[in-house]
């Protein structure tokens, strides 16, 4: 896990939780099941290590834990 995770690149700045569920879905869903993704999203991060990653397959983006209150975007860096 290791070497892939140094295989990985930061895209933009640090993002709390309550930011990245607006991001995601605010304009896309109703108030009560955007409520319901922001608490599912803030257990997905309570649940994740200082590094840990979370993968969002439908836009096909990933997300890295980089401290107790934020999330980056990674990508894979093909050149390394």
């Amino acid at each position: 896990m290791k070497h892939v995770c140094s295989q990985m690149k930061t895209i933009g700045k640090p993002i709390t939780p309550d930011k990245l569920a607006e991001e995601l879905w605010f304009d896309v869903m109703e108030d009560y099941k955007f409520m319901t993704n922001l608490n599912w999203l803030k257990n997905v991060f309570l649940g994740l290590k200082i590094g840990g990653i979370w993968g969002y397959p439908e836009h096909q983006r990933i997300f890295k834990r980089v401290d107790d209150t934020h999330f980056i975007e990674v990508t894979m860096n093909n050149e390394a």
